[in-house]
């Protein structure tokens, strides 16, 4: 997964997950992959079940090996847990040995380098994607924490809205996208937040318009159903970023 990617988050059932995977192939990415996003959380890892999270015996089934990633999206409520829940994670169902998921994004903002570094040392071929969040972004310090972090990063997702759907400055963000891809070439870096298939074109025409041609999209909200996510929604989506990236 060395590509910037286009993803969908918020799989829920097998029907999605399938159906998500044939909607990708039929986009023939050239630039990008695509990627089924799984969302965790410490609550779920207890067996747990939320309408937005998943437990380890609803994800399970979910993964699969094809030409799209399954990244899984993992929040902590200590920030201390993150690598043990991690662990727990890639360990169940030997999901990481098997190579169903070689990717987690982790939604708790600057996570501790001795974190990461524990995870690294642990799944040395893991891909693993930093969210700089609405606080990270506004840490003047940002690129010296990712320079203390960026031996054990793959991606990052500049997402304000943590998940909320918000859209978010494209100004501002393609600033620090810039800053960061300038000081750290080897991260492949992204945007999320209120991106749906109405505004999903506007969103990457203002990204281009600063010279950045290369990067990642996420989506949840924007294609979310009543039950995870809505494959028609997706499908019209996916249509429009297809077009607006010319990945193909």
């Amino acid at each position: 997964m060395l590509k910037s990617y286009v993803s969908i988050c918020g799989v829920r059932t097998r029907d999605q997950a399938q159906g998500l995977r044939k909607l990708f192939a039929q986009q023939h990415y050239t630039t990008h992959i695509g990627a089924l996003g799984f969302v965790t959380s410490t609550d779920s890892l207890t067996g747990r079940r939320f309408p937005q999270f998943l437990t380890l015996p609803e994800l399970l089934p979910l993964l699969e090996k094809s030409p799209s990633e399954n990244i899984i999206h993992h929040c902590s409520s200590k920030a201390e847990n993150i690598a043990q829940e991690v662990e727990q994670i890639l360990s169940y169902g030997e999901i990481y040995e098997k190579g169903l998921c070689r990717a987690v994004q982790l939604n708790n903002g600057l996570v501790a380098v001795e974190t990461l570094k524990r995870i690294k040392e642990r799944y040395e071929d893991l891909h693993i994607v930093l969210s700089i969040d609405k606080e990270a972004m506004s840490n003047p310090k940002l690129i010296a924490e990712i320079n203390d972090r960026k031996h054990y990063l793959t991606y990052f997702l500049i997402d304000p809205s943590y998940g909320t759907g918000t859209p978010f400055d494209v100004q501002q963000c393609a600033e620090i996208f810039q800053q960061l891809v300038d000081n750290f070439p080897h991260l492949i870096g992204g945007f999320a937040g209120g991106l749906n298939s109405d505004t999903v074109t506007g969103v990457a025409q203002e990204i281009q318009k600063n010279n950045i041609q290369s990067f990642s999209l996420c989506v949840d909200s924007g294609v979310r159903g009543t039950n995870g996510c809505d494959l028609e929604k997706a499908a019209t989506y996916l249509h429009k970023v297809t077009t607006a990236l010319k990945v193909t």
